[in-house]
């Protein structure tokens, strides 16, 4: 691995977060993970104003555990770390909701040495062009734009070209670097793109010096996504590029911002759009509940009211019909669950409470899952039986503690009956497992289940006891 850029990139990045410093203030209005969305459908902003406040807060386990895991290869690649396997153990931040995330041999295996690997194959492809010289998490502005930054995962460069790194830890949907158009034509993913202009503003040097023809190579590594190969995705553009996307940019944030009807077009960029609650485009098709009903009645044929039914066409139109209802179905109990969470209730027009969080139903989860292997393999010693270890893994993940439990059950307790081995191996686990919920949910108000404390309320609660005892 490239350990340091060189030290006029450094000089170079500090004169230019001293010639920043005041302008810290992130635009709500756009940035690197809203910039396709703004450029697709710019009325998105003006929904999104719409929205409460509690939303612009929220976070979720699933991208703090992709800031920690950003926090990990940002340590790595700056001290050139070999030993890979001696962050074992150690802990990350998950940003600014203060999770802890400690690094295991899961997310070693299959989040951090993939990325590192593709570093490492690029760094040494690269050699042949002076070799790749790099700077981590820099907050690059977008010019032309007030309050517009982006921060770049890797910013790098050869004698040849421009490198833009942008590592993705989801295990869901995976993101590429280019996708098809409406007209068939690929075209870059505009995240990407509006790292890279930025990073072009800030560095110029490491961007050709403004050559219009000067490559660059937008990567992306996301090792975890859904039917991944683990390979990244590549689209090269050039600066000439960067500047039209610049462009672009600039005029429809003037729409967003300014426009008396802006563009308004629904595609992949609501997937996590929050704005879709508020969104003639998703919300049309709920409030019209109709429409299915209407899609059979107008089928209707003969006076005994049979069907004749195109089932070809008429599973076309459910199916888009579901999809938008699905997806705004999901948004609505998140954005739900948030509000509530920050301590507001959700009423009728009387002021009735309808909802309430509730503990979600609690799952059986490890607390010790090396004692459980520890004290397995001791048992099977003392029975003289002989215990693969590998049962208790589904590679390269361990097998879930019910599934943990059936091995013990079937290998190492014993009982006439499957039922008497289960209720061993079931006493036996205790000692390694615990009842967790893993959170909370939305539930009627008249459910049996008792409500819990909203997020503001316990901070009350603790601060007037904490009042209580110190006498004030």
């Amino acid at each position: 691995m490239t350990s340091d850029p060189t030290a006029s990139l450094v000089l170079h990045v500090k004169a230019l977060h001293a010639a920043d410093e005041n302008a810290t203030q992130h635009s709500g209005l756009v940035g690197g993970s809203t910039a396709e969305r703004r450029i697709m459908c710019p009325a998105s902003y003006q929904s999104e104003l719409l929205l409460p406040p509690e939303l612009e807060r929220e976070s979720s386990t699933y991208a703090d555990e992709g800031t920690a895991l950003h926090n990990a290869i940002q340590y790595i690649l700056d001290n050139d770390i070999k030993d890979i396997d001696s962050l074992i153990g150690m802990e990350f931040s998950g940003g600014e909701s203060g999770a802890i995330y400690v690094i295991d041999d899961n997310l070693l295996d299959n989040a951090l040495i993939p990325c590192l690997d593709f570093f490492d194959a690029l760094s040494e492809e690269l050699k042949e062009e002076g070799g790749l010289e790099f700077i981590l998490e820099q907050r690059c502005r977008m010019p032309g734009i007030e309050g517009a930054f982006g921060t770049s995962d890797l910013i790098g460069c050869t004698q040849k070209r421009s490198v833009i790194i942008d590592w993705k830890f989801g295990v869901g949907k995976s993101v590429a670097a280019s996708y098809i158009d409406d007209d068939g034509k690929e075209r870059p993913n505009y995240q990407l793109m509006f790292y890279a202009r930025a990073a072009a503003h800030m560095f110029p040097d490491m961007f050709g010096n403004g050559d219009p023809d000067w490559p660059v190579d937008l990567y992306i590594m996301q090792p975890r996504a859904r039917g991944s190969d683990g390979m990244p995705t590549m689209f090269t553009v050039t600066i000439k590029q960067l500047e039209e996307f610049r462009m672009l940019l600039v005029a429809r944030v003037v729409e967003a911002k300014d426009g008396v009807h802006p563009t308004r077009k629904r595609g992949d960029w609501c997937t996590f759009a929050k704005c879709k609650t508020v969104c003639p485009l998703h919300t049309a098709a709920a409030r019209d509940l109709t429409k299915l009903n209407q899609l059979v009645e107008s089928r209707k044929a003969g006076v005994l009211g049979g069907l004749d039914i195109d089932w070809a066409v008429a599973y076309g139109d459910m199916l888009t019909f579901a999809d938008v209802v699905e997806a705004l179905i999901g948004e609505i109990r998140a954005q739900a669950h948030t509000f509530m969470d920050a301590g507001n209730k959700i009423v009728d027009a009387d002021g009735n409470e309808l909802f309430k969080l509730v503990p979600k139903r609690p799952s059986n989860v490890y607390t010790d899952a090396d004692g459980a292997i520890r004290e397995a393999q001791k048992l099977a010693a003392v029975q003289k039986k002989a215990l693969d270890v590998n049962l208790f893994y589904d590679k390269p993940e361990l097998k879930s503690p019910a599934q943990f439990r059936s091995v013990i059950a079937d290998v190492l307790m014993d009982g006439q009956t499957k039922k008497v081995r289960e209720e061993k191996a079931k006493e036996w686990m205790k000692d390694f497992t615990a009842n967790v919920s893993s959170g909370t949910t939305i539930a009627p108000i008249d459910d049996s289940r008792r409500a819990v404390f909203q997020t503001s309320e316990a901070m009350l609660a603790l601060a007037n006891k904490l009042g209580a005892l110190s006498g004030q």
